[in-house]
């Protein structure tokens, strides 16, 4: 397993996501998305994207971004080129793309793969204010009462925006943590989340939590 830590100071420019599965249209028949062809389907998500990331905004991808027969990292190349900003992509199970590290200011969107990401906000110090952890899958004993700073987002299990889970996975749901969120766009309005979004939606679930 690959794993990378990298500390962002600058949120305001800083999004998640994850499973887009572009070129998979049985997705969106599993998961009822509200495309009528895989080429609809495609170019929503990549409108969706463009439409709140700006041009050098950088978007933490926990997986499955596409479906390909076998490895080919130009396909991926292919597709983040249409999609604003810069891209670091946490592999999912059908992410068939090699291992690579670029320069973090590399000119391609995509600029580097991984299985597990460790991402620290900090202050113009360099503090750590929060700390995500970025996985495909979700952490089944997260910790959710040591630091109540730590957070991971993941993607996977195709969470629907009531929240429900359907598949092998529905049964993960009461081992899930407050502090952990399914960025995926199904449960996200087919659309990256912001940093700002994501912290709001962790406030909620910590003050539900606590009632």
């Amino acid at each position: 397993m690959n794993s990378l830590s990298l500390n962002v100071k600058d949120v305001d420019k800083l999004f998640f996501t994850s499973d887009l599965h572009i070129n998979h249209f049985n997705i969106a028949k599993i998961c009822n998305r509200p495309y009528n062809t895989c080429s609809e389907m495609s170019t929503a998500l990549i409108e969706n994207w463009n439409k709140v990331v700006p041009k050098d905004g950088l978007v933490i991808n926990c997986g499955d971004l596409m479906l390909l027969k076998e490895e080919d990292i130009k396909e991926y190349h292919k597709v983040c080129n249409k999609l604003n900003g810069r891209q670091i992509l946490i592999r999912g199970n059908h992410d068939k793309v090699p291992e690579f590290k670029a320069e973090i200011f590399d000119t391609n969107h995509l600029i580097m793969t991984c299985d597990l990401l460790k991402l620290q906000i900090v202050d113009d110090e360099g503090i750590t204010l929060n700390t995500i952890i970025a996985c495909h899958y979700p952490m089944l004993t997260f910790p959710h009462k040591i630091n109540k700073d730590v957070f991971q987002i993941y993607g996977h299990v195709h969470t629907l925006k009531d929240g429900t889970i359907s598949g092998y996975d529905k049964d993960i749901i009461p081992a899930l943590r407050y502090n952990q969120y399914d960025v995926g766009v199904d449960q996200n309005n087919y659309t990256p989340v912001s940093y700002i979004q994501l912290m709001s939606i962790f406030k909620e679930r910590h003050i539900t939590n606590i009632q």
